[in-house]
C-alpha cells in the first residue's frame, strides 16, 4: 500500500492543527481564511515500506500575516464562563489544597506537584471531561477524546460542530479551550480558570480566534496551526487523541533522545564500514549532557581564533563520544579533526550563523526489531507539523544494547521521504563543511 497526501477541494477549507500549551502560558492564535483545490498526489516512498493512508486535508489561503482576535457574542461568552464556574466549584478543593512545590529558578512562587495535577485530572475525567492527561515521563494525551474525533469528523464534512477541552496547569490554572466550527472557518476560543495565592478562582473572559489551518494525522494527532510558517520557532502544534505506546516511547527515550533531532546519527546513511556522514564534533553538547548530567559551558574550554572554536581535550571529547560508536581511534580522530600538538578537538557551539532553521520534528519509535546478533534495530517515523509530513522520513536506526546504561549506534539507513527530504545536518565547523 502506497503512503498519499490526498488533497481536495470543499466548501470546507480549513484545516485542524492542535496545542499542547506550555504551562502558565496563554495561547496566541492566528486567524486566516481558507480555500484550495487539490489533486491526489504519491509521495516517494522505498520498496517495502506501508503506511496508513492520511485523513483528508484542506488547504489554505491566508489573507491575513499577523494574529486577529475576534469578537465573542455575549451568548457564547456566557456559556463559556457558566460552564468553567462548574470546573472552577469541581475542582477547587484539590486545586486550593493539592501538594505544591517551589522551583530553584522560581523560589518565591509555589506550583502544583504532577501529583497534584495528576488529581484535577482524573477528577475531570471521571465527570465526563475531555481533559489532557500529563505525565512527567510520557508524552500528553488527550482523555475522552471521542468528542473531538466526532467533531473533527463533522467539521471535515463541512456540518457546524463544536468541543471542548480542558488543560490543568502547573501555575493553578485551568485552560479551557473551545474548538468552534460554524461551517466555514475554524475558531480556537480559550477561557482561563486562574487561583491566586488566596485559593480564590477568577474566570477570563473568552478570546477568539480565527486558526490557519489543522488536521489529523494517521497516527490519531489532531493538530492545527498557530502561527505563520516564516518564523524560527514551532508554527504548529498537536493532540494526541490516545496514550504513545510506553515500551516503544521508553526505547525512544533512552536510544534516540541523547542525541535528538535533527542528527547526522539519524539523518545520514552509515554503517561500521564508514563514519564519515557522522559529525561527531556536532556530537558532543548533548552527549556531554547525556553521559554527565550537565552542559557544555565553552568558557572553560581554550578559544581558538583560527578556526572560531572551542579546543576540546582529547581526554574529554574521547571519552563522551567514543563509549556511542563501534569506530577505531584512528579513523574517529581523523573524521574529527584531531590536532595532536594541542591534543584536542575542535568544537563549536550552536550561534545564529552555524545553525540551519529546521521545523520541529516529532519521532515516533513504530517497531522494534531483535536481531540475530544481539542488537536492535528500530523503525522511527519522524513527524514534521509545521509542513504535515506525516511521516517527513523513515529511518531504521541499529544499535547494540551493552548493558542497562551503555549501548553503541552501529548503523542508520533512511527508509522513506516526502516531497520535503531529510533535513539538513551541515556541519558547524567551517572546515568539516569544505571538507
Amino acid at each position: 500500500m502506497k503512503y498519499y497526501k490526498r488533497k481536495i477541494g470543499s466548501k470546507f477549507a480549513c484545516k485542524y492543527q492542535t496545542l499542547l500549551l506550555p504551562f502558565g502560558f496563554f495561547l496566541i492564535l492566528l486567524s486566516a481564511g481558507c480555500s484550495g483545490i487539490y489533486e491526489m498526489s504519491a509521495i516517494t516512498e522505498t520498496e517495502g515500506t506501508e503506511y496508513i493512508e492520511q485523513s483528508e486535508v484542506i488547504k489554505n489561503n491566508s489573507p491575513f500575516p499577523y494574529s486577529q482576535r475576534m469578537d465573542v457574542d455575549a451568548q457564547t461568552k456566557g456559556k463559556l464562563q457558566s460552564e468553567c464556574e462548574e470546573i472552577a466549584l469541581l475542582c477547587n478543593d484539590l486545586i486550593v489544597n493539592g501538594e505544591k512545590e517551589t522551583l530553584q529558578s522560581f523560589p518565591y512562587d509555589t506550583i502544583l506537584t504532577q501529583t497534584a495535577i495528576d488529581e484535577v485530572e482524573s477528577l475531570l475525567s471521571e465527570f465526563g471531561y475531555a481533559v489532557i492527561n500529563s505525565d512527567s515521563v510520557y508524552p500528553e494525551y488527550l482523555e475522552n477524546s471521542n468528542g473531538l474525533k466526532r467533531f473533527y469528523e463533522l467539521a471535515n464534512e463541512g456540518e457546524k460542530s463544536e468541543q471542548s477541552l480542558a488543560l490543568v496547569s502547573e501555575n493553578r490554572t485551568i485552560y479551557y479551550f473551545t474548538f468552534r466550527y460554524d461551517g466555514e472557518k475554524m475558531y480556537h476560543i480559550i477561557t482561563s480558570i486562574i487561583w491566586d495565592e488566596n485559593g480564590e478562582y477568577n474566570i477570563s473572559a473568552p478570546a477568539m480566534n480565527q486558526l490557519i489551518d489543522w488536521g489529523m494525522t494517521y497516527n490519531e494527532c489532531f493538530y492545527y496551526q498557530i502561527y505563520p510558517l516564516d518564523r524560527h520557532w514551532s508554527a504548529c502544534s498537536f493532540i494526541r487523541l490516545q496514550s504513545a505506546d510506553k515500551d516503544l516511547y521508553d526505547l525512544y527515550a533512552k536510544y534516540l533522545s541523547p542525541v535528538g533531532y535533527p542528527s547526522s546519527v539519524f539523518t545520514k546513511n552509515w554503517d561500521r564500514q564508514s563514519y564519515k556522514e557522522i559529525c561527531f564534533n556536532d556530537l558532543f553538547e548533548p552527549l556531554y549532557t547525556a553521559v554527565y548530567g550537565d552542559y557544555v559551558y565553552s568558557d572553560d574550554y581554550e578559544r581558538c581564533t583560527d578556526m572560531s572554536c572551542r579546543l576540546i581535550p582529547a581526554n574529554i571529547f574521547e571519552d563522551t563520544i567514543l563509549r556511542y560508536f563501534d569506530i577505531s581511534l584512528e579513523e574517529f580522530r581523523a573524521l574529527s579533526l584531531y590536532t595532536s600538538d594541542s591534543n584536542s578537538y575542535p568544537w563549536q557551539e550552536c550561534n545564529p550563523y552555524n545553525v540551519i532553521y529546521c521545523p520541529k520534528l516529532t519521532p515516533e519509535v513504530r517497531e522494534k526489531r531483535d536481531n540475530e546478533d544481539g542488537t536492535i534495530t528500530l523503525v522511527v517515523d519522524v513527524l514534521c507539523f509545521d509542513y504535515k509530513c506525516f511521516p517527513r522520513f523513515t529511518h531504521e536506526i541499529t544499535i547494540n544494547p551493552i548493558n542497562e546504561v551503555s549501548f553503541q549506534y552501529i548503523e542508520n539507513h533512511i527508509t522513506y521521504t516526502d516531497e520535503h527530504g531529510v533535513p539538513d545536518t551541515t556541519p558547524r565547523l567551517a572546515a568539516q563543511r569544505n571538507k
